[in-house]
């Protein structure tokens, strides 16, 4: 069994586009045609591109530039699109415990979807990272820790 990842926003990589929700719609169906598994990091990135840019190295401002709806719509993409397909999806690293009522309502709906997220999201709180302490980034778009603010 394998999967595919995709990304919803720009995923760091030039060679490696997001999709948008009606392309990751017809990649679903494909891969349901071989139950293959879309994996998705799932971040909108209408909502990013309109949070605040994150200035200097205050950890609130960062914080702000990633908000958890971005995370929540997402999901919920996701999770209709998956609905919609019948295909089976992945959610890669969740970050925001608002999504969890979503997944568990798709969970008890009967969709085929799964989800995982880090042991920093679960451990790490947002008021304890220092300003300008890069060692509590995951990569340059993702603050490990907005799950516990």
């Amino acid at each position: 069994m394998f999967g595919f990842k995709c990304f919803l926003l720009h995923s760091g990589v030039d060679e490696f586009p997001h999709l948008e929700a009606d392309e990751m719609e017809e990649d679903l169906a494909e891969i349901k045609t071989f139950d293959s598994l879309l994996i998705v990091h799932a971040e909108d990135s209408r909502a990013i591109d309109r949070a605040p840019h994150p200035e200097g190295d205050v950890c609130a401002n960062f914080l702000a530039s990633r908000p958890r709806g971005a995370e929540n719509l997402a999901i919920a993409e996701v999770i209709e699109r998956t609905r919609w397909t019948g295909a089976r999806s992945h959610i890669l690293h969740l970050s925001s415990s608002d999504a969890l009522s979503m997944i568990a309502t798709a969970k008890r709906d009967g969709l085929d979807l799964t989800v995982e997220t880090c042991p920093h999201y679960l451990t790490l709180f947002a008021e304890e990272v220092p300003n300008g302490a890069t060692a509590f980034r995951c990569n340059t778009v993702q603050l490990i820790i907005r799950m516990c603010t």
